[in-house]
């Protein structure tokens, strides 16, 4: 479990129809447990050795996304969002432990730049004139490999909820 923020902006094409854009930090990770085989010639023999690793990724996200509002007027509307998102990893570290806590710069790794596809579906409810609740489900997922190395496939897929107010200007 991870947290993310954005400030959004949309531009309406007409009641029902917009652009958005939207700037967010995104927290992201992967936390994993597996056993190391090795063998000691010392007549310990084989022994496993528990590894502990814990990836952590700081992206800023930019997704462009189509907007559709099912119906303005009313007091509660569905709203639907489709579109392109750019990724910026800002920082990555690989924390594990294989006996003592250790930690490398991920970056060198992963890829500093990714294209995703983003959705959301979101439920709208009108306060005022000008001034709506909005909660909903974000997703996105990885079109190209976060990794730089080619023999490695490794993709980003991000779900969560999001709840936001949004003020019309």
């Amino acid at each position: 479990f991870h947290w993310n923020g954005a400030i959004t902006a949309v531009y309406n094409f007409t009641a029902r129809k917009g652009l958005e854009l939207e700037c967010r930090f995104s927290r992201q990770g992967q936390k994993t447990e597996y056993y190391l085989s090795q063998y000691y010639p010392s007549g310990s023999g084989l022994q496993d050795t528990k590894i502990i690793s814990n990836l952590k990724f700081d992206y800023l996200k930019v997704p462009i996304l189509f907007c559709y509002m099912s119906n303005t007027e009313k007091k509660f509307a569905f709203v639907g969002a489709i579109g392109p998102q750019f990724n910026n990893l800002l920082h990555g570290v690989l924390e594990y432990n294989d006996g003592e806590d250790k930690s490398i710069d991920a970056t060198t790794f992963y890829n500093r730049f990714n294209f995703d596809i983003a959705l959301k579906l979101a439920l709208s409810f009108k306060l005022m004139s000008n001034l709506e609740l909005r909660s909903g489900l974000h997703f996105d997922h990885d079109l190209n490999s976060i990794s730089k190395d080619s023999n490695r496939q490794m993709y980003n897929f991000c779900d969560g909820f999001e709840i936001g107010v949004n003020y019309h200007l």
